[in-house]
């Protein structure tokens, strides 16, 4: 800058001897021994001057603005200097009395102000403004509550809600879920409850899908307003075939994240593509859908309509359904389960390289769809090992059955057959 006015002085000087050559040339008037070529060339220099010297009044207008505009930014960040100090001096000394913190493995949950961890019953029922939990339990997981909520970014108000609890004790509940502490957690960090007996879990600030709890039912998956979440038998190849008038009753389920409990595998979601383009979230492959007629948390009105409509849960054993078969069993990953015509209930003949071909289902206290719940038992076999039976009958897979879905053990020798939950045995 200093550089070009000093620039700026040099050219007006030369200006000012043009000015005054030319117009003694305009009176004809000629300086002595100055010949008219000299004339005409100092007349080329001095345009060739003025003309830089236009250039140079351009660059310094914009320079000036330029200037300008630094300034008004330098005062716009002074401004907001000036508002975070404002805020930070407001927030110091701020305790929030309900935060969020973070646990590998858990992910981000709520706490209250000291660091504890707080967590929702499966059983209570999201908006109802009633608690599930009372006597003993009650006294394994202490209810929460806080007259004045101080929330970090992250955390809305309009989320919390206030019960009144039959003993006229009041709790808070986040996004109509009551909130409660547990016992054996003794300091911050301490996530003990997450899990216990399968129905309580703590609280996540951005839960897209829960397990809910009801008396014939037991666990089963909701979305964060208790709505209940369905599978399709029909659905056993890993793809939608609910289309038209089957999705105006059944809408599918579609989260654009997935965040669920802790006791649930992650990588046990995924999205199917359905016709169309649309996204539709599955577990374990069975793609997940609502109810038409379930109007409001813990409405499970859809469960084994035409019996092919189930709540999804975490199933070890599940009911699928192909023309060609009908109903018939399946494990959660949609593996075919047989019996086997020989055996006798309680007992299996099926041994050496008839168990090799046709390998046993075992699980321990299987949970499979509420229809069928309590038609499962277990034997020991010759060898020590544990088999899975279906009232009274022995499961088994087929080593040919590659895939879900397959059913290529149905009828081999006329002895072994698929199991249809309806019709057995």
């Amino acid at each position: 800058m200093k550089e070009m006015l000093e620039m700026d002085g040099k050219l007006w000087g030369f200006l000012l001897v043009g000015l005054l050559v030319g117009g003694l040339i305009g009176y004809g008037i000629t300086p002595k021994r100055v010949s008219q070529e000299k004339y005409n060339g100092l007349e080329n220099q001095l345009k060739t001057l003025q003309d830089k010297l236009g250039q140079y009044q351009s660059q310094l207008s914009d320079l000036q603005k330029k200037v300008k505009n630094y300034e008004g930014q330098i005062s716009d960040l002074q401004k907001q200097l000036t508002d975070y100090k404002n805020q930070r001096s407001q927030l110091e000394g701020k305790v929030y009395t309900v935060n969020i913190a973070y646990k590998e493995g858990i992910g981000y949950y709520l706490v209250d102000k000291d660091g504890r961890a707080l967590y929702y019953f499966a059983k209570d029922v999201p908006n109802s403004g009633e608690s599930a939990c009372y006597g003993d339990c009650a006294q394994k997981w202490p209810v929460f509550y806080e007259e004045e909520l101080n929330l970090p970014p992250g955390l809305n108000k309009d989320d919390f809600s206030v019960i009144t609890r039959e003993d006229g004790k009041k709790q808070l509940a986040y996004k109509g879920w009551p909130l409660y502490y547990f016992f054996k957690d003794e300091k911050a960090g301490d996530t003990n409850g997450e899990g216990v007996k399968g129905v309580w879990f703590v609280m996540k600030p951005d839960y897209t899908l829960m397990i809910a709890y009801k008396d014939g039912i037991g666990t089963y998956f909701v979305d964060p307003k208790g709505m209940a979440l369905y599978y399709f038998a029909k659905d056993v190849n890993g793809t939608s075939v609910c289309y038209g008038d089957c999705a105006q009753k059944w809408p599918v389920f579609a989260p654009e994240e997935v965040s669920a409990p802790s006791t649930l595998n992650q990588s046990d979601f995924g999205y199917i593509t359905r016709e169309g383009g649309t996204k539709q979230l599955a577990y374990k492959g069975w793609p997940l859908y609502y109810f038409f007629k379930d109007e409001k948390a813990g409405d499970t009105n859809g469960e084994d309509v035409k019996h092919v409509w189930y709540v999804m849960r975490d199933y070890d054993v599940m009911i699928a359904y192909q023309p060609s078969v009908g109903t018939y069993l399946v494990d959660e990953g949609g593996m075919t389960l047989y019996y086997f015509a020989k055996d006798s209930a309680n007992k299996s003949v099926c041994y050496g390289d008839c168990a090799q071909k046709w390998p046993i289902f075992y699980r321990e206290n299987p949970v499979a769809p509420s229809v069928i719940a309590n038609d499962f038992g277990e034997i020991t076999r010759g060898d020590g090992s544990k088999q899975t039976t279906f009232r009274g009958y022995p499961l088994y897979y087929f080593f040919k059955d590659t895939k879900r879905g397959d059913i290529n053990g149905q009828g081999v020798k006329n002895v072994w057959f698929v199991v249809d939950p309806f019709n057995f045995p």
